[in-house]
Formats: structure tokens, C-alpha cells, sequence
């Protein structure tokens, strides 16, 4: 992540959660984040990563569900947040600085990593996804922007104006093949694809309707629109030889 990424900076952890899952669409994008995630880490038992945990959201809801979670984040103010929210449920949450390009970690130490809103912002985007795969034992769960949708239109718009309003927040969109080319080289399969939105999301904040989205992206889920060119995509992979204990294939 660059160094002065927005996320790094002091004080911008504080309005994070308020910011992207404020209101009443951001209560159901948070809602669909944590559904999507947790259901892809049901055959998971062992300790589980959180690569780029922010302020915890992924990594609270797993200990929840009586998971052992490490969290790791390069930005500690991220991670303070985090572990003030699972001391008000009176859990103990791990956590470290670290950066998912040279994770502090030997290999196979997690049978489970996921990541989510990571790939997007890392400088060396194929070093984070190896460095991912070289911990797993046997899960990677992530997700990305495709290029091929609206996102990948966002995408390319942020990062030309980027270099005219240094303030922009760009990110990178990916075609899946890449991604799948990468864990290839890793022994890694995919084995669940998973899209959630064809139009945009900033669409859907300014609508501010989640009964209306649904009804909206229902439609074009039926339609097909949503599998040809959803955005984000979450995939998880796993490694040649791992078997879950709840084994399954789930493309939609």
C-alpha cells in the first residue's frame, strides 16, 4: 500500500467505519460483506488470517463464531479500532503491523486466509496474493474490483485523475484470469466465485434504499448481468491436496 494512502493517515480510522458502512446502505453493504465471507469460511475450522483487517469487521465475526483469528494491517490506528470494538464484546483480538507484501509469518501457518478490499490498493499486487498463498495451509478466500463492469470503468477513470488530483482515491481492477493465473502458480484451484452488485455501489449509496437494491439487483441477478459483470468478485481457492472438512462448489 502506498505510504501516503489515506488509510495510513492518523485520524482517517476513526470516520472509516462511519464512511463506508454509515447509514442505511452502508448497514447493508457491511450486512452482504460479512454473509458472503463467513459462509466461504464454513468448511474452515483451523486459525484463520486476516490480511488488511481494518478496523475488524471479518476478523470480529469469525471469533464469534468461536474462530482463531490473527488480524494484520499496516496502519495501527485501524487495528487500535479493531481491538477497542472486540474488548466492548469482551473478546481479545490479535492483531500486528504488518505488510501483506512481507508477512511476518512462516509458510502454512493459517489454514485459512482471507482478505477483503486489499488486492485493489497493494503496489505489487501478484507479491500480496503469494504472500497470502505461502501462509495457507489450505483456504484463501479474497475479493477484487473486475475490469470487465462498471468497476473496471471507475477503475481506470480514478487512475488517470489521479494524476491530476493527487488526492484521488484510485485502486486497481483485475480480469479474473490473472488472479486465477496467479494461484495457479501457487497449487492453488478456485472453487467458489461470487458476485454481489452489477451496478455501481456508489450508485446504490446514493439510492441509500437497501430494499430497493435488493429488489433492483435481484433482477439483474435473474437477468444474468450480475455473473457476467458484478462487482466485487470474492473467490476462494484451495490449495491441490487440502480437503475440507464441508467440501463444495458454488459458482453464482
Amino acid at each position: 500500500m502506498p505510504r501516503d494512502s489515506i488509510y495510513l493517515q492518523k485520524g482517517y480510522a476513526e470516520q472509516y467505519d462511519k464512511d463506508r458502512f454509515g447509514g442505511p446502505f452502508g448497514n447493508y453493504l457491511e450486512a452482504q460483506e460479512l454473509r458472503t465471507f463467513l459462509s466461504l469460511t464454513d468448511g474452515c475450522t483451523g486459525r484463520v488470517l486476516d490480511a488488511g483487517s481494518g478496523t475488524g469487521k471479518l476478523a470480529i465475526a469469525l471469533m464469534r463464531k468461536s474462530r482463531e483469528v490473527i488480524a494484520i494491517d499496516s496502519s495501527e490506528e485501524m487495528l487500535r479500532i479493531g481491538r477497542e470494538k472486540a474488548d466492548k464484546e469482551m473478546m481479545k483480538l490479535r492483531s500486528a503491523i504488518c505488510d501483506v507484501q512481507h508477512l511476518c509469518f512462516r509458510e502454512n501457518t493459517f489454514e485459512c486466509v482471507i482478505s477483503s478490499r486489499l488486492l485493489m490498493h497493494l503496489n505489487h499486487w501478484r507479491k500480496g496474493l503469494s504472500e497470502l498463498c505461502r501462509v495457507a495451509r489450505g483456504i484463501v478466500i479474497v475479493d477484487f474490483p473486475p475490469l470487465r463492469g462498471f468497476s473496471g470503468l471507475d477503475s481506470t477513470l480514478k487512475r488517470y485523475r489521479k494524476f491530476f488530483l493527487p488526492n484521488t482515491r484510485a485502486y486497481r481492477a483485475f480480469l479474473m484470469s490473472s488472479i486465477a493465473k496467479e494461484l495457479q502458480k501457487h497449487h492453488f484451484r478456485i472453487v467458489v466465485v461470487k458476485k454481489q452488485f452489477f451496478l455501481p455501489i456508489a450508485f446504490h449509496r446514493w439510492l441509500n434504499r437497501p430494499w430497493l437494491s435488493l429488489k433492483i439487483e435481484k433482477l439483474c441477478r435473474i437477468l444474468g448481468l450480475t455473473w457476467l459483470l458484478g462487482s466485487p468478485v470474492t473467490l476462494k481457492a484451495v490449495k491441490n491436496g487440502y480437503t475440507e472438512q464441508h467440501k463444495g462448489t458454488d459458482m453464482c
